[in-house]
């Protein structure tokens, strides 16, 4: 049964482009898989992250790199309602039903009065992503044009966020599907686009996606970055927080996605 799935896309002057999947398990557990990308492998590692002043330095580089040959194999994200945030992919390589995963935690807080992004998502250059020839009922279209113009037109952000079902109330409808919106820090409107689990799943949150410029650096040659942010595990600076994160291309050969 589909409990909620869909396929995010961005739309540009070079044309309609799959970037990542996002959907609900039955006992309400949503994951991102990703991506829609050319490259072949992949770096991930579980890192320590300093955050300050809106800006994520990572503290620690150790990475495994895996072998990522198809969409079948992608690498997924996923966030369990016990706060389990497990990343899992293939290993070894050439083995088509051995799955490795890395896992850190991140408990869900219903009462937080403005819920924090779980995932944040970077990616540059949007023609290594998979070419979108036709649009269906389950994607999510993203305007490029929608984004104030930036220094660095090719480079994209997403925010994934988990908002409780108390939330629903507070979704205003309109051409583009569901909406939340709210005030930021400085003033302006952030915007949450809502994937809605479906009734039939066990949990009745919903996954905000807000799509934005990034500023990310790490990205010079191209590609993907996700992280996921976990609990704080420094009591004398709550800044540092441990967290998963993937990086695309990866060590290693790449090759074309046909």
């Amino acid at each position: 049964m589909n409990y909620g799935d869909w396929t995010i896309q961005i739309r540009s002057s070079k044309g309609m482009h799959d970037i990542f999947r996002v959907w609900f398990d039955k006992d309400g557990t949503y994951s991102v898989s990703a991506p829609f990308h050319s490259a072949n492998s992949a770096g991930i590692c579980v890192a320590l992250v300093a955050a300050k002043d809106h800006q994520r330095t990572l503290l620690t580089t150790l990475m495994k790199t895996t072998s990522l040959r198809d969409g079948v194999f992608r690498l997924r994200l996923a966030h369990h309602p016990d706060g389990k945030i497990e990343m899992s992919f293939p290993n070894p390589p050439n083995a088509d039903e051995l799955v490795e995963s890395l896992t850190i935690l991140r408990p869900h807080n219903d009462d937080a009065f403005m819920p924090s992004p779980t995932f944040f998502c970077d990616i540059r250059h949007l023609d290594e992503f998979r070419v979108v020839h036709e649009l269906s009922n389950e994607c999510v279209v993203f305007d490029d044009a929608k984004l104030a113009p930036g220094r660095e037109p090719d480079l994209y952000g997403f925010q994934i966020a988990w908002f409780p079902a108390d939330w629903r109330e507070f979704l205003v409808a309109d051409a583009d599907g569901w909406n939340l919106r709210f005030v930021g820090a400085d003033r302006g409107v952030i915007v949450f686009r809502a994937l809605l689990a479906s009734r039939e799943c066990d949990q009745q949150g919903f996954v905000g996606i807000r799509f934005k410029r990034s500023g990310t650096t790490s990205l010079a040659q191209g590609g993907f970055q996700l992280e996921a942010v976990g609990e704080n595990i420094n009591p004398e600076d709550p800044s540092v927080k441990e967290s998963l994160f993937c990086l695309y291309p990866g060590p290693g050969p790449t090759t074309n996605a046909g």
